[in-house]
């Protein structure tokens, strides 16, 4: 057996458990991979254990174990460290428990919570900011709205973010909550600090075209269309004076 062939040979057995032990193994060295691979797994569960904490005291141990080995067979690291390693966590939670939508939804939040923190910094836009644009007399149909890079969001169908301040807050968990109308979760940081917010509602579809780049004009048109008619440009205009004070907007432009 070569260099190469021993390697390849070695990490097999590493990553399945169940494989049958190549005879270059047996005896001493047997034992040797029965170490390495415990030392393996060990190292990835802790790792999801501590990405996910919320998630683990969610679930409960067995079966959040039972998801990381899941999870560990499926998914090899493949970056110099492990800082990336719970990516797609939320998604084998979400193949293992379809009947439970709020698992998958707490595990999205938390990674997108540690996501934010180590996205690019950047200065918050004021209200200041948006005085002088109104004080200017231009056109505020026109006005772009830049999110701070910090920001991102997707969509839930359960109440996982009450149940992420409760388990933070160390809190009685609320009643589960399986949502019949679309909701968003929005993630983004101000200063060290990442923030979030569970949004439904035709503020949810604003905020969505505005991190896809559609003008403030043309968001208030299109929620127009929506028949939500009454006082629609009040209303987004209070989001947007929200938006500004959260810390999500960045930049203020035509």
């Amino acid at each position: 057996m070569n260099m190469q062939s021993a390697q390849t040979s070695f990490l097999e057995h590493v990553i399945d458990a169940d494989k049958e032990v190549d005879p270059a193994f047996a005896g001493n060295g047997e034992a040797g991979l029965a170490i390495y691979r415990f030392a393996y797994r060990a190292r990835l569960i802790s790792c999801l254990r501590a990405t996910y904490d919320k998630s683990w005291g969610w679930m409960g141990d067995d079966r959040f174990d039972a998801a990381t080995t899941a999870h560990i067979a499926q998914h090899i690291p493949h970056s110099w460290s492990l800082d990336n390693y719970g990516v797609a966590f939320d998604e084998t939670l979400a193949s293992l428990f379809p009947d439970d939508p709020e698992i998958a939804d707490l595990a999205k939040l938390e990674w997108e919570m540690q996501a934010a923190f180590v996205r690019p910094d950047s200065l918050a836009a004021d209200h200041n900011a948006l005085a002088a644009f109104v004080h200017s007399g231009q056109d505020i149909e026109r006005l772009r709205l830049w999110l701070v890079p910090s920001f991102s969001s997707f969509p839930i169908s359960t109440n996982c973010a009450a149940i992420w301040r409760a388990i933070e807050d160390g809190h009685d968990m609320p009643p589960l909550e399986y949502y019949d109308s679309p909701h968003i979760i929005a993630i983004w940081r101000t200063g060290f600090t990442p923030h979030f917010r569970d949004i439904d509602g035709i503020e949810a579809t604003a905020l969505l075209a505005t991190e896809q780049g559609t003008d403030f004009g043309d968001v208030c048109q299109m929620l127009v269309g929506t028949g939500e008619n009454d006082g629609i440009r009040v209303s987004a205009g209070s989001w947007l004076g929200r938006w500004i004070t959260d810390g999500m907007i960045a930049q203020l432009t035509l």
